[in-house]
């Protein structure tokens, strides 16, 4: 624990023997056979110190005498007293001495004895700064010093009164602040829906009452320690040390930077503030419309909110013969000799090894090309549940990306974006490119030619060698591929299938397989055919 923090001291009032049946910090007793009593309950509350009727030598005592806690001092005393004392002569030097007040104070706000005392003392008695106790005693005392005893009873009894205490020190923590709000100093640890804040706090004197979370000065959530409210009966009202754990929905606040400390309160007003900085707070996505100091360093010179990006395949470009230089040409086959820009959609069939190039451009508000711009592409599948593929690139000096992009990772739908600010979230531009590949099969029979009513045998495979993938067996009758037979690919994407020609059929078929993927498929390819394979029967 930290040393005690000095501050300009907290005042609490402690009630004590009331109603409540408490009497925290107090001992009362007396000289043998003299007694006590706590009794702090039933209808007729009270604290009583008696001296019996007897002779009693000097020094002989009774009292009720009240301790503060440490870290504590006491401010005032108002008790509720009754004082009596009988003496069998009236007249003899000896005397029962009362003295009520702080110890050791050198003189006691009240000191009185025998009949010169009053019989009910309700007063209000200070203490001397730093006082630690209070006591009203009664004292056998011989102030004409002979051989005489007191000879008589005394009886002081305390109906229950209030304590006022000072605490003079405010809380501490042990070591270190945890949780999130104290690392959320950059954009990228900015805080977003649920945070916390915490540590062990501790304190010396009345105790521990409640941890806030400040934002902007105003409180937005704490704990507290289940204290007694004042007044208290209890010498130190709350626990002494405090395992403060807060959490924070920060959706109560706008983005961007705010103010944030971590007060804690003892339970007589002191406070400290444990912690203190300056804290981010980014429910939203952060980009274009966020304030400044959530976005960071603009990510390239020349970049701005209004920026634009392009993508294109260069390979869908067309570009016309060079007979159609020859204007003739040109007349006879004006199809062939028109030209066509590149496009965003690149269709294609399945391979391993080649690759597919993409790019584009990425201009500011101005129309000028950005050097440096970072450019992510994001390529998800419309069907299955295949892995994102991303990867990133910058542009050239005249603002150009150029990107390969893996045919064999299927047809996926590409978004390109481009962002302003390092710590964006949201692209200040955007667009959107579909690769779109094709499957490939291969189609055996096990006969090329037989004779009718025989049964001939297919086998066949996927590139991919994905299982679960529906296929169709076809056959071109009469003009039409019609299907004969539906299977799904297997282990290793293999499929089986057979056909039985009727005893009277003969002639020459072609056969062939088609991959028949759904939307339920998880497969990424598109729908494609094997080559066909024919067969005579004769």
């Amino acid at each position: 624990m930290g040393a005690p923090r000095s501050v300009e001291a907290g005042i609490y009032a402690m009630n004590y023997c009331g109603a409540d049946g408490t009497a925290d910090g107090f001992t009362v007793g007396a000289t043998d056979p003299g007694r006590g009593e706590v009794s702090c309950t039933g209808t007729s509350p009270l604290l009583l110190a008696e001296l019996p009727f007897q002779a009693w030598g000097e020094g002989s005592t009774m009292g009720l005498t009240f301790t503060a806690p440490d870290g504590v001092s006491i401010v005032e005393w108002r008790p509720h007293l009754t004082f009596h004392a009988f003496k069998q002569d009236s007249g003899a030097n000896e005397r029962f001495r009362l003295n009520v007040g702080a110890i050791p104070s050198g003189t006691f706000p009240l000191s009185c004895a025998d009949n010169e005392c009053p019989g009910a003392i309700n007063g209000a008695y200070p203490a001397f700064d730093g006082a630690r106790q209070v006591e009203a005693r009664v004292t056998c005392v011989n102030e004409v010093p002979d051989s005489n005893l007191c000879k008589g009873s005394a009886t002081l009894i305390d109906t229950g009164g209030q304590i006022l205490l000072k605490d003079s020190y405010a809380p501490s923590i042990r070591a270190a602040v945890t949780g999130t709000v104290p690392q959320a100093t950059t954009p990228a640890r900015a805080l977003r829906g649920q945070a916390s804040i915490g540590g062990l706090v501790e304190d010396v004197g009345s105790g521990v009452a409640r941890t806030e979370l400040l934002i902007d000065g105003q409180p937005v959530a704490g704990t507290g320690n289940g204290c007694t409210p004042q007044p208290t009966s209890k010498r130190v009202p709350c626990g002494l040390a405090q395992n403060a754990s807060i959490n924070w929905n920060t959706v109560g606040v706008s983005d961007g930077g705010h103010t944030a400390a971590l007060v804690a309160t003892d339970a007589s007003g002191n406070q400290a503030t444990l912690w203190q900085g300056r804290v981010l707070v980014a429910n939203q996505p952060i980009g274009p419309g966020s304030p400044e100091e959530l976005r960071g360093n603009p990510t390239a010179p020349g970049v701005s909110d209004g920026s634009k990006i392009t993508a294109t395949f260069p390979a869908t470009r067309k570009r016309p013969s060079t007979r159609c230089t020859i204007r003739s040409y040109r007349r006879h086959h004006p199809k062939t000799c028109r030209s066509r820009p590149a496009r965003s959609i690149w269709k294609g069939g399945y391979s391993t090894t080649k690759t597919v190039v993409v790019t584009g451009r990425v201009t500011n508000a101005a129309g000028q090309p950005v050097p440096g711009a970072p450019v992510q592409l994001t390529g998800t599948v419309s069907r299955g549940p295949a892995a994102r593929w991303e990867t990133t690139t910058r542009t050239s000096q005249t603002g150009r990306w150029t990107t390969r992009v893996p045919r064999n990772i299927g047809s996926r739908t590409l978004e390109i974006r481009t962002f302003a600010r390092e710590f964006d979230e949201v692209p200040a531009a955007r667009t959107a490119a579909s690769l779109l590949v094709r499957s490939r099969l291969a189609l055996r029979v096990s006969r090329r030619s037989l004779r009718p009513g025989d049964r001939i045998r297919f086998r066949g495979q996927i590139a991919d060698r994905a299982s679960g993938v529906p296929v169709a067996l076809e056959v071109h009758y009469r003009g039409k591929w019609r299907v004969f037979e539906a299977v799904s690919t297997k282990a290793g994407g293999r499929f089986r299938a057979s056909y039985r020609f009727s005893r009277s059929g003969t002639g020459s078929y072609r056969f062939r397989a088609r991959t028949r993927p759904t939307r339920a498929t998880p497969y990424p390819y598109l729908s494609n055919v094997s080559p066909a394979r024919r067969v005579r029967v004769r």
